[in-house]
């Protein structure tokens, strides 16, 4: 965030940036999608991105893109944990149903 504060304060604005023929600034360039801009095709490639992130969805105007796959990851990541809880819980039942195998077979009489 930084580095695009600076980018705006330094350059989006500058008199020296100027599209001189139709006197618009970087930044208003960069906002437009304007890919016959020379200078700062990083921040154009960053707002693009943005911008698809931010995207409705097909199916419902008020959910995007971005919120959508932030909730897929975070299910996958749920079932993962979940799935390696379970692995360990089935480790510790088997660690013990052993012990109890082993303990009761040498018991004395």
């Amino acid at each position: 965030i930084e580095s695009a504060q600076l980018w705006r304060v330094r350059a989006a604005h500058s008199a020296s940036t100027m599209d001189r023929s139709s006197w618009q600034s970087l930044a208003t360039q960069v906002c437009q999608l304007d890919d016959s801009i020379v200078l700062s095709s990083a921040q154009l490639q960053v707002l693009r991105e943005i911008r698809q992130y931010r995207m409705p969805w097909a199916f419902s105007a008020n959910v995007h893109v971005g919120a959508l796959l932030c909730c897929l990851v975070l299910i996958v990541w749920v079932l993962y944990v979940a799935a390696e809880i379970q692995r360990g819980v089935n480790l510790v039942s088997s660690v013990l149903e052993k012990s109890t195998r082993l303990n009761s077979s040498h018991r004395p009489l």
